[in-house]
């Protein structure tokens, strides 16, 4: 679970994903960003739910099953991204 670089405190799960949408830290209420680091890490997380779509057409996959395949993929990715997030306390350019 990621830290708050301010305050140095531990965030829940809960916390983290809130922290996605306000930003500010449910403990002493200073803005983190995510880090640069961690934005080109999580870059790779999209590649997942696309993948599908080129085995759909391989493995012949119905439009039902498929979808429910990307609606996994998205319900995965999605509910482990909070253990991977990292922050910073300023924001860092990606390149």
């Amino acid at each position: 679970m990621p830290i708050c670089q301010n305050c140095q405190k531990k965030l829940t799960y809960l916390q983290t994903l809130k922290m996605l949408f306000r930003s500010r830290c449910p403990n002493c209420s200073k803005k983190q960003y995510l880090s640069a680091a961690f934005r080109k890490k999580s870059a790779s997380y999209t590649v997942f739910p696309v993948a599908i779509i080129p085995m759909v057409v391989i493995f012949d996959f119905t439009i039902p099953f498929a979808a429910f395949l990307i609606f996994i993929t998205l319900f995965i990715v999605i509910g482990t991204y909070p253990f991977y997030i990292e922050f910073s306390n300023e924001q860092e350019p990606l390149w």
